[in-house]
């Protein structure tokens, strides 16, 4: 079995560049379906693998979008640092660097190591701590700072580094700006670590889509969809009424900030979504009245514009 171990957090004191083809609007009978192409970042100049780099901001992107916060983007700057830190092991014994947490404008710091540890796992390690949070009472502690500054809203920017140190795959991801910061302030955990929500979101990463949200009650009918020409989404699924539906989707797309429009809402009983990474980024949302009928038409509407034939592969679907 794997070795894996977390750092610990102190407690504070007080991009991808991307190049987006034309987006279009689909509608076949009564169904919208949106299409964009995005092509994929360029490598980051730093030891972590470019497939690494990605694979760690779609970890963070996806656990983020689960919360309803915004999307980070990746830093060169933040992943250089970081790196620096990474090659220092075994000389600063698994320590967090002394310049994390000293200004809300620097930088926030997460720390793991393990045997064969991979990107992904390292995340996953850090989010395992929702279940010792209490969102109902928030507080901050050691044993959930890794999740709280993994979802911390006002963080924007994320780059991390790695090296093998004493056998282990020792992963260091940096966050700017501060998370974990002035948690002793009333509101401000609340405001910055919320709780789980029933939207979807994303960017031109290729995060991938939340779980399904739980059943709703036959009232809750209303889906909306967001998208922006540069690559960013959002979705709600069965709300109460379709300006909710809207206002939800719009949100978790990232709003004004990332050019977000709603521009999708439906009644319908199923949605779905459709992706294509072969040497870009297509997506496509469809709905019918069955699981099946929703498949087929984000399956069609994802392959109706310049996605590469038979490339595009499905989410979802959500029914209610």
């Amino acid at each position: 079995m794997a070795k894996q171990r977390n750092s610990f957090p102190r407690s504070t004191a007080p991009n991808f560049f991307q190049l987006c083809r034309p987006a279009f609007l689909v509608l076949i009978g009564t169904v919208w379906a949106f299409v964009v192409a995005v092509a994929f970042p360029p490598d980051a100049a730093v030891a972590v693998s470019s497939s690494d780099a990605q694979a760690l901001l779609n970890a963070h992107n996806a656990y983020r979008a689960k919360h309803c916060v915004p999307a980070l983007t990746w830093s060169s700057q933040l992943a250089d640092e970081a790196q620096q830190w990474a090659d220092a092991c075994p000389a600063n014994g698994f320590k967090h660097s002394p310049g994390a947490w000293q200004s809300e404008n620097g930088y926030g710091e997460n720390l793991s190591w393990g045997t064969n540890q991979s990107a992904q796992g390292a995340v996953d390690n850090w989010y395992r701590e929702i279940s010792q949070y209490n969102f109902n009472a928030p507080a901050y502690s050691n044993a959930v700072g890794h999740f709280t500054q993994l979802i911390w809203r006002n963080s924007k920017q994320l780059g991390c580094g790695m090296s093998v140190c004493n056998g282990m795959n020792y992963w260091v991801c940096r966050y700017s700006p501060t998370g974990n910061w002035n948690t002793g302030n009333p509101g401000v955990l609340a405001n910055n670590v919320p709780a789980l929500c029933s939207t979807g979101g994303g960017d031109n990463t290729n995060t991938p889509a939340p779980p399904s949200p739980p059943p709703a009650a036959a009232t809750n009918v209303w889906s909306a969809f967001a998208a922006s020409p540069r690559g960013y989404w959002g979705y709600a699924t069965f709300q109460s009424s379709q300006q909710k539906a809207s206002d939800l989707a719009f949100n978790g797309c990232g709003g004004d900030k990332n050019g977000c429009k709603t521009f999708w809402t439906t009644t319908d009983k199923c949605v779905s979504f459709a992706e294509s990474r072969a040497g870009g980024y297509w997506y496509a949302a469809g709905s019918g009245n069955d699981a099946q009928q929703a498949l087929a038409n984000a399956l069609k509407f994802c392959q109706s514009g310049t996605a590469p034939q038979g490339s595009c592969v499905y989410k979802g679907p959500w029914c209610r």
